[in-house]
């Protein structure tokens, strides 16, 4: 592992998955990618966390339909919502 620093600032958001969300397949055995949730995030990151699980989570059962997971999911959202003085 890498150690990075960052600073999370108010309205700033984490998300962290496990490899059960980037390796749901599609009925061709096609994974969802990182990339592919990344450019999600990219695209949905400005909406509330709860927006954006939801879209995240429909957009992967829509890309998974019809195949069963092979690994245990995990999605979670946090933001920063106050600044702390």
């Amino acid at each position: 592992y890498q150690f990075k620093r960052a600073t999370f600032e108010q309205g700033d958001k984490i998300i962290l998955f496990t490899d059960g969300i980037t390796e749901r397949k599609d009925r061709q055995g096609n994974y969802y990618t990182a990339d592919r949730l990344k450019k999600n995030v990219i695209e949905y990151g400005k909406s509330s966390c709860e927006d954006l699980l939801a879209y995240l989570v429909k957009d992967i059962e829509d890309y998974s339909t019809g195949t069963r997971p092979v690994d245990d999911s995990c999605l979670v959202i946090v933001e920063r919502q106050y600044r702390v003085t």
